[in-house]
């Protein structure tokens, strides 16, 4: 079976200076969580603290509205490839409506 996963993403509500301080709680929170995976997707400016915050526990990162082609003009959405040199984990992408996600390839 595969494990269901617990993720969530801030928008604009979280400075970066703010990140930090947000994975910590939400690893500390929910360290008890065995048969889940956690993960914080960020807007794109977040993903340095949240990953640095992140090292070394359960929780994923990953990267809030991207987009799924590589390159383009898809304003103000990433691409997914340009995530990857940020180790994160996954991606909470929204290719229609706010409620789609897309998993990671």
């Amino acid at each position: 079976m595969r494990k269901k996963i617990i993720a969530g993403n801030w928008k604009m509500n979280v400075k970066p200076s703010e990140t930090s301080t947000l994975v910590s709680e939400v690893a500390e929170a929910t360290k008890l969580f065995t048969n889940v995976e956690v993960v914080c997707c960020t807007p794109a400016i977040d993903i340095p603290a949240a990953v640095a915050a992140a090292a070394g526990t359960h929780v994923g990162v990953g990267a809030e509205n991207a987009h799924w082609e590589a390159k383009g003009a898809f304003t103000p959405v990433q691409s997914m490839s340009s995530s990857d040199t940020a180790s994160v984990a996954s991606i909470s992408a929204k290719p229609t409506r706010p409620s789609t996600s897309v998993p990671a390839q």
